[in-house]
């Protein structure tokens, strides 16, 4: 009887064993991530995020990231952010989620647009696209600038 019950026991840790493997590869989405790119002074998913948005008519999801200073904008009462303010909106082209039927999750990044406001006011727009992520000129950076700057960061009580 004590035979059986130790066998058990051992195949009940092994199952345990090989049912919790760390398989990295299955659990991160690694083909998400932004990786090191070319003139990007920080990584902006190591930014807080602000807010996200959805695009089913072109299958993209977006993602506002902000440092310590856009991440403060949202308790005062201006209307434009503060000079030192970096600003990313990172999109994805979306995917199947492969764990969970039905559920869509970043695919491939499809572009980084940065804005940084400098200590003069000043406001530079970056955008960067392709495969991998390469610094593009911008001809409609004008307009793009005002939508990011005009994008409503989610508030949280």
């Amino acid at each position: 009887m004590k035979r059986k019950s130790i066998i058990g026991m051992i195949l009940f840790g092994l199952a345990l064993a090989l049912g919790c493997s760390s398989g990295r590869s299955d659990s991160l989405n690694d083909e998400a991530s932004v990786g090191s790119v070319l003139g990007l002074p920080e990584n902006p998913l190591l930014l807080t995020a602000l807010t996200t948005s959805i695009r089913p008519d072109n299958g993209t999801t977006s993602t506002l990231y902000g440092n310590k200073i856009a991440i403060h904008h949202p308790r005062t009462q201006e209307n434009t952010y503060p000079a030192g303010t970096i600003l990313y909106n990172v999109t994805w082209k979306q995917k199947a989620d492969p764990h969970w039927f039905g559920a869509r999750v970043p695919g491939k990044v499809f572009s980084v647009e940065r804005v940084s406001i400098s200590l003069s006011g000043e406001m530079v727009y970056k955008l960067y696209k392709g495969s991998p992520l390469r610094l593009v000129p911008a001809s409609d950076h004008m307009q793009r600038l005002s939508q990011i700057l005009s994008i409503q960061p989610a508030v949280s009580p």
